[in-house]
């Protein structure tokens, strides 16, 4: 009895630690636009008749929460690599399509770095409508490093620093 309550939480823990899975699914169908449709479509989607949406998904055991952007707490901040550098995108919603889960996102600006080479503080802004536009919606979850990130307003509220839980930013050459 002792080993199977060990193998049960060994395989919990893995479970945790090796997938994506995502949680707390919103009623009701949801309909895409014609330019998230198109976004899918470059990633491998083919039918959109089956489309759920979800607030929170945990990637390789970290939490993330969609549509916290702008509030003290924001878990819905996620990191990835675009470009070959690291980026900084909000997640709006989390989706499952196909089987294949995808994060709904908005991008950030390409980080800066004022204490350069050192890239512990990172300064990001939110880009234009058009900047956006240049930019893919969805990410497969797959593609986002499992890590916290901390998101401090500077005082001109345009402006974001940027505080990883753990890891480092890579810089493009």
């Amino acid at each position: 009895r002792v080993i199977s309550i060990a193998n049960m939480d060994m395989s919990h823990a893995r479970r945790l630690k090796c997938s994506c899975y995502l949680s707390l699914p919103r009623a009701g169908k949801v309909r895409l636009s014609r330019r998230e449709q198109i976004d899918l479509a470059i990633l491998g989607i083919t039918d959109f008749e089956d489309v759920r949406a979800f607030e929170i998904a945990y990637i390789l055991g970290e939490h993330f929460r969609a549509g916290e952007w702008g509030r003290v707490r924001c878990g819905s901040v996620i990191t990835t690599i675009f470009d070959g550098r690291s980026r900084y995108c909000y997640v709006k919603k989390f989706f499952k399509v196909q089987r294949k889960r995808f994060a709904r996102v908005e991008w950030l600006s390409v980080p800066t770095y004022p204490h350069a080479p050192n890239r512990l503080k990172v300064i990001v802004s939110r880009l234009t409508d058009e900047e956006q536009n240049l930019h893919p919606q969805f990410l497969p979850l797959e593609k986002i490093e499992p890590c916290k990130v901390a998101v401090i307003p500077n005082r001109d509220r345009v402006h974001f620093s940027m505080l990883r839980g753990k890891g480092y930013d890579r810089v493009g050459i």
